[in-house]
């Protein structure tokens, strides 16, 4: 990425550092993509953010429109890439109208600068939203992890839109009623849980005549779906545990396998190592008798389909997520992922389509 701005200064009368501002925006309109106004009054060069330093286009000229994406590249690069490839169509369709756009990609997955997840969230929403003037951000992918994103975002202007936050109790938080002239600026496109969970439910009700076990997250996907089950099957026929932490998964997984009353465990965790923890947990358990596992959207993930083999656990193992899309749409869009990604399946992910269709709703509205 280079800083186009730099160029114009040079041969304007002012340049970085001596140009006058009183807002990031208006250094972007002097100096282009990455212009900040700093704290002492003068434009200047951003400082970069290494977990969003991957744009396309590389080079970036002018003040471009700003769309960002917001995934764990460790656990949802097929999400990312079918977000991305979205977005080459787009600019290959003549993009905005004779608006330069610019995709700038974050990753709060793990990586070398020790941050938590929750404070990768945060620090790359602002740096999108705040320091790059991102108009839409596609992401990001957990109930929880859009919770916190949108903490940064709530009195600001970008749009958020979640493929895969399912969590009912988002659903609300920017604003109960909206119409076409103020849609609203948190989206997803993804159904919400109040679908999955009575689904959950009314398999556990048809597969065991007896009650079962639920193990669930103390964030918005683990509590909004856990109440979605009880409500369906009711409380008589559902134990539930929360862990407020994932060293104590294994607890968990131990106090309601020694319980003879139960005949079923679910698991509900936005977080795809505490799922594969709880996989590992139950592995270890001596005696399982005929105990069903049910697991929601997260369970589709490759490293828990990897754990549920390891572990011996693929027979026992039912599931739901949304359905896969089908139809000459859907076709079109998988034939274009294989291309563009090496032969490789749009179906890896159950939230690829989800995300495609969510960078080309980020890109028609603007």
């Amino acid at each position: 990425m280079r800083w186009s701005w730099l160029l114009v200064g040079a041969c304007s009368l002012g340049g970085p550092g001596v140009e006058p501002c009183d807002s990031d925006r208006a250094c972007r309109s002097r100096f282009g993509f990455g212009a900040v106004c700093e704290a002492d009054g003068f434009c200047d060069e951003a400082p970069p953010f290494e977990r969003c330093a991957t744009t396309l286009p590389e080079a970036v000229d002018g003040d471009p429109i700003v769309i960002g994406t917001l995934f764990n590249r460790s656990n949802s690069e097929a999400v990312e890439d079918a977000a991305r490839l979205a977005f080459v169509q787009a600019v290959a369709a003549g993009g905005l109208s004779g608006h330069d756009i610019v995709l700038v990609q974050c990753d709060y997955g793990p990586t070398d600068d020790a941050l938590t997840r929750d404070e990768a969230v945060t620090q790359s929403v602002a740096y999108l939203s705040d320091t790059l003037g991102a108009e839409v951000i596609v992401g990001a992918s957990g109930s929880s992890t859009v919770l916190t994103a949108w903490q940064v975002l709530r009195d600001q202007d970008t749009v958020l839109i979640s493929p895969s936050a399912t969590s009912p109790e988002l659903t609300f938080l920017d604003g109960a009623e909206h119409t076409d002239e103020r849609p609203g600026r948190l989206w997803r496109t993804v159904p919400p849980d109040t679908i999955q969970g009575k689904v959950i439910a009314s398999d556990i009700a048809l597969q065991d005549d007896a009650p079962a076990g639920l193990i669930h997250d103390e964030g918005p996907y683990g509590v909004g779906l856990r109440d979605i089950i009880a409500a369906q099957l009711g409380d008589d026929q559902l134990v539930s545990r929360s862990f407020p932490a994932p060293a104590l998964i294994a607890d968990r997984v131990i106090e309601l396998t020694d319980d003879d009353t139960l005949q079923s465990l679910v698991m509900v965790s936005s977080t795809i190592s505490d799922v594969v923890s709880f996989v590992d947990a139950v592995g270890g358990v001596d005696d399982l008798g005929d105990h069903h596992l049910y697991f929601p959207d997260v369970g589709a993930a490759v490293d828990v389909r990897e754990a549920l083999r390891d572990n011996g656990l693929v027979d026992r193992v039912r599931g739901t997520r949304p359905a896969v899309p089908s139809g000459d749409r859907y076709d079109a869009f998988a034939i274009a992922y294989r291309a563009e990604y090496g032969g490789r399946s749009a179906d890896e992910d159950g939230f690829t389509a989800y995300a495609y269709d969510a960078m080309w709703l980020a890109v028609y509205g603007l």
